[in-house]
């Protein structure tokens, strides 16, 4: 994602950083660097339940050194869209370390920051080793509650399994990700708790759920689109539809899905409270029937663009006529009836549910081993009310690499279509704004 440098956007309609406010036990008046703030780098993530950023200012009036800055400070920013009806957005960081310094000149001197989101760093104080019962999003929503975060549940699937788990000396955040890592839908769709920097709740959805969405820009006309020569239209609203830039590499490494498991392996879930082996959970996991099949099964997930990620008569080797795919095989702990009358975190009542934990395992890694970085200009997806970036879906198509004058086939079918954005790096100046999305292609949608 960092790799992508785009033309800049020009300055129109941009987004203000409105202040960047410092606050030290050195002052009893918060200090406002905003003046000073060249750049800002926010990043959001679906596997993430906290924000980071990235602030780069130049330094003319000593206030590192004034206000001892070492890690550790609170910074309070906020930024506001300069079109009609928007709102203020506010996020409270922590400053965790001090990327680098580069002395400009004799009076000056350039410091990049990295933060992270006041929730983060809070729960890094704080330890949990605590007995929990309930559904996985009670028990998310408790541990959430000691960093006073209420969460957003986006829930298409009954989540009313009742479980109880003992937690290990774990963070709040950790805690939250270690059961929302075990916590499947009853197809065995994972769950995703990721923050944004539009709102103040963490979102707990399935991946089924985002599927099934809308796409954002669904009308004729709104699609995001690749064009060189576009790039010097006038800045309007067409042209804030224009990507800038886009990359792709490191797709689809069937090689290291192989390795991992994920492709065909041999499971066995023991029971440790049996001796007999045929107590024991024992199944084969194929990924085509296992996990493309599902997404398959949304209308809104085109075939050609989920094909099989591996065609068995590619490795015909011997003599047989057809091999399969059993690269691994995995033993894991299953059922041990720790508690009285309560399923433990990893407990499952039969072999079809243990299967739905790879089912999960293998969605997660599906959702970002073939994506696309693109550069667009991002004041259509900031009115400081609603979150339009990670775990939605946008339609976008990219011109096809093949002669001028040819008119057949305008776009690039393997690329051009409806994604699902699952991360995203907001990048603000004094006078632009940009998104780089990470995305993961659907379907060709209807633009073709």
């Amino acid at each position: 994602m960092s790799d992508l440098k785009p033309s800049p956007p020009e300055a129109v309609d941009a987004v203000s950083i409105q202040s960047v406010i410092i606050h030290t036990e050195l002052t009893e008046i918060p200090v406002d660097i905003s003046a000073l703030v060249s750049d800002l780098d926010v990043f959001e993530h679906l596997d993430k339940p906290y924000i980071t950023a990235v602030l780069g200012f130049v330094d003319i009036e000593d206030v590192v050194g004034v206000l001892n800055i070492s890690g550790g400070e609170r910074v309070s920013i906020t930024l506001k869209s300069n079109l009609e009806d928007s709102v203020p957005v506010h996020k409270h960081f922590y400053i965790d370390k001090m990327l680098s310094s580069n002395k400009v000149n004799d009076n000056e001197e350039f410091f990049a920051m990295h933060l992270i989101e006041d929730i983060a760093f809070a729960s890094n104080l704080l330890n949990i080793n605590k007995s929990y019962t309930g559904s996985s999003s009670d028990i998310i929503k408790s541990i959430a509650s000691k960093l006073g975060l209420k969460i957003n549940l986006g829930l298409d699937q009954a989540d009313d399994q009742e479980i109880k788990v003992i937690v290990p000396n774990l963070t709040p955040i950790d805690a939250m990700c270690w059961v929302k890592n075990r916590t499947t839908t009853v197809e065995g769709y994972p769950y995703y708790l990721y923050s944004t920097l539009v709102g103040h709740k963490l979102n707990f959805y399935d991946m089924s759920k985002m599927l099934k969405a809308d796409v954002m820009n669904d009308l004729p006309g709104e699609e995001y689109t690749h064009y060189e020569s576009q790039m010097s239209m006038p800045a309007d609203k067409s042209k804030r539809r224009v990507i800038m830039a886009y990359q792709s590499k490191d797709t689809y490494d069937v090689y290291k899905l192989i390795d991992r498991g994920l492709i065909g392996s041999d499971y066995t879930y023991l029971n440790v409270t049996k001796k007999e082996e045929k107590k024991d959970n024992t199944f084969i996991f194929d990924i085509n029937k296992e996990a493309l099949d599902k997404l398959l099964s949304f209308k809104k997930i085109g075939e050609t663009t989920h094909r099989p990620l591996y065609d068995k008569t590619r490795y015909e080797w011997s003599s047989q006529d057809e091999i399969e795919i059993n690269s691994r095989k995995i033993t894991r702990i299953g059922s041990s009836q720790v508690f009285d009358g309560k399923k433990s975190l990893s407990e499952r009542d039969d072999v079809s549910q243990y299967r739905l934990n790879e089912v999960n395992r293998s969605l997660s890694q599906l959702l970002v081993s073939d994506p696309i970085n693109f550069i667009v200009n991002g004041l259509d997806f900031f009115d400081g009310e609603n979150s339009t970036t990670i775990g939605n879906k946008l339609r976008v198509r990219f011109l096809r690499n093949t002669k001028v004058g040819d008119p057949t086939d305008l776009f690039d079918k393997k690329k051009s279509g409806d994604y699902l954005i699952f991360a995203c790096k907001h990048s603000f100046t004094p006078r632009t704004y940009t998104l780089t999305f990470s995305g993961v292609k659907l379907s060709n949608g209807d633009i073709l």
